[in-house]
């Protein structure tokens, strides 16, 4: 789903539906933009398993796209073994030269990651209350005031609703995203197949492997810690 959450947005403003007050209204009206988000920014995925697809995603994209450069993507995971795997799908991509690979341990914060990125990224990676309250933890933790998390969740999963709430309790504005269809020039024709691209378009999704955006939500949680 990251793959296409970020081809869809990216050098365009995020749309969002607006179910909240007239607060979150406003908030709406100001939506940062993928360059906003991401452009000269410490970038940070947390639990990016083997495959670190979002973070993958993200440094394609932002090869291809002149305007954008993050000072920094980081994909992380908790386990050791998973990590090593994820070095080298990095390598096998050839993006050793664009992303950074840590062990990172939700439970086990470093203190010198201590507000330490802009953005924080993640992909389904909840599935239990205690990983919903380490994930927001590390939220915390690692972002810096003003920042931005962006997240593809489940509908229905255990956790979710602890890790939504604790975020709105802690001054993060949550915001739907909506996914743009996939356009044609907004993709290389070379790397994604015909049948595919054509395939979105009749479905108003995005393209996901192995599926596609259905009983999934995009959220963008804007950090109001301040206000």
């Amino acid at each position: 789903s990251w793959a296409c959450v970020m081809s869809a947005n990216i050098g365009n403003d995020v749309i969002v539906t607006d179910d909240n007050d007239d607060d979150d209204a406003k908030d709406n009206e100001n939506m940062p933009t993928f360059k906003a988000m991401f452009h000269d920014k410490e970038v940070i995925e947390l639990g990016a398993g083997a495959a670190g697809l979002p973070s993958m995603a993200l440094a394609k994209l932002v090869n291809n796209e002149i305007s954008v450069r993050p000072s920094s993507i980081i994909a992380t995971d908790g386990v050791d073994e998973i990590v090593g795997v994820l070095e080298g799908n990095v390598v096998r991509n050839n993006l050793e030269s664009s992303i950074h690979v840590h062990h990172l341990d939700w439970n086990h914060l470093q203190p010198h990651m201590h507000l330490a990125v802009d953005t924080i990224i993640f992909s389904d990676c909840i599935y239990n209350e205690e990983g919903a309250d380490a994930l927001h933890n590390a939220v915390l933790h690692l972002l810096r005031k003003g920042g931005f998390v962006l997240g593809v969740l489940p509908d229905f999963r255990v956790g979710l609703n602890d890790f939504e709430t604790k975020m709105k309790q802690s001054g993060f504005v949550p915001v739907d995203v909506s996914i743009k269809t996939i356009e044609k020039d907004a993709v290389n024709a070379s790397e994604v197949p015909s049948n595919l691209i054509n395939r979105s378009e009749r479905t108003n999704g995005f393209l996901c492997a192995g599926g596609s955006d259905m009983n999934y939500r995009t959220i963008l949680w804007k950090d109001r810690r301040d206000k």
